[in-house]
């Protein structure tokens, strides 16, 4: 239920009544008195109170309108006011029109389904039919095909019982055919086995002797092998020996001629550290036979120390030229050295 338009106005005005006295007790309660304990500079007090009813104030009036908008619109809103029951009338007519509208659309659905029904049950009766008589040419047809299907079952199983006792013969045939090839491969098995025994102890026996010539030869061939080092042990030493007696030879007659290197050059340096010398072997005989041998083993002092040259080169390009000339390859510097020698035409 709503609230009657002619009894709106006193109860808002009792209740706005109201709610004024609850603010003026507000406000008496927070009116300032001064006492006797106050301080003497209490103005500022006083202004601060003012500020304060000030704000309650202006919250009582602001509550106080929307509380009176609140009120006009649940007036506005009742059910028993003349608009709201115009309004609910004419969706009471549009709620009408549209159960009509709903009912006829209802109505003529509901005849299309009468006669939907009609048509389907004169479609079910045609169809039982059809039904019935596929029903009993199928039987027909099954019993015809059973019968054909006994009599060929009957033929089937004769049929079968003839090929179990062909199929018995061929089985007994078969197993005395395998009988006898069993036995048959038995016995050649038994001498393919025989045969291969003796096969196999002659050539077990072949081996062993093949081992023993094996052995045999092995032992000849190692007693001509330590034969052939000693041989060549012999010869070696032998080798050995007759060059050594050569250059003890060759160094007493080079020592006899008095050989000895002259007109020592030194060249440019070639790398770092690196410099090359050339010298002339003196007092080599014109028919000497090993000259080259007898340069490589003359040696040459340089810088104290005494080097064999790297490599000899004869020049003696007529009978008056006898000398060799050689190149010596040196590092210089401090500390210790590695002196090499080297080659040059």
């Amino acid at each position: 239920m709503g609230i009657q338009p002619g009894n709106a106005g006193p109860s808002y005005q009792s209740a706005h009544a109201g709610s004024r006295q609850t603010e003026y007790d507000n406000q008496s309660s927070s009116i300032y008195c001064p006492s006797e304990r106050d301080a003497l500079n209490g103005s500022g007090r006083r202004s601060a109170n003012t500020l304060i009813r000030a704000l309650v104030l202006f919250a009582a009036v602001v509550l106080s309108a929307i509380l009176f908008e609140t009120t006009a619109h649940a007036v506005n809103q009742c059910p028993l006011s003349y608009e709201a029951r115009a309004r609910q009338r004419e969706e009471w007519q549009k709620e009408a029109f549209s159960q009509e509208l709903l009912r006829q659309e209802w109505q003529r659905e509901k005849q299309d389904q009468e006669q939907l029904q009609l048509e389907w049950e004169s479609e079910q009766k045609h169809r039982e039919e059809a039904v019935e008589k596929q029903r009993r040419h199928e039987e027909e047809y099954e019993e015809r095909v059973r019968q054909e299907w006994q009599k060929e079952m009957e033929n089937h199983l004769k049929h079968q019982e003839e090929q179990r006792l062909e199929w018995e013969s061929e089985q007994k045939h078969h197993e005395e055919a395998v009988e006898k090839q069993r036995r048959h491969e038995e016995e050649y098995e038994e001498r393919v086995r025989q045969e291969w025994q003796k096969e196999m102890e002659n050539h077990l026996k072949h081996q062993e002797e093949q081992r023993l010539e094996w052995e045999r030869e092995a032992d000849a061939y190692k007693h001509e092998m330590d034969k052939q080092r000693l041989e060549w042990r012999r010869e070696w030493d032998q080798h050995v020996r007759l060059e050594r007696e050569r250059r003890q030879r060759e160094r007493q007659e080079r020592q006899k001629m008095n050989m000895f290197w002259g007109q020592v050059e030194a060249h440019h340096c070639t790398t770092y550290a690196t410099r090359e010398y050339t010298a002339l072997l003196k007092n080599l005989p014109v028919d000497y036979p090993y000259r080259v041998e007898a340069c490589k083993e003359t040696s040459l002092e340089i810088h104290g120390t005494s080097y064999l040259p790297k490599d000899c080169e004869d020049k003696a390009g007529t009978a008056s030229s006898h000398t060799i000339t050689f190149m010596l390859t040196t590092y210089v510097g401090s500390g210790n050295h590695d002196w090499t020698l080297g080659s040059r035409s």
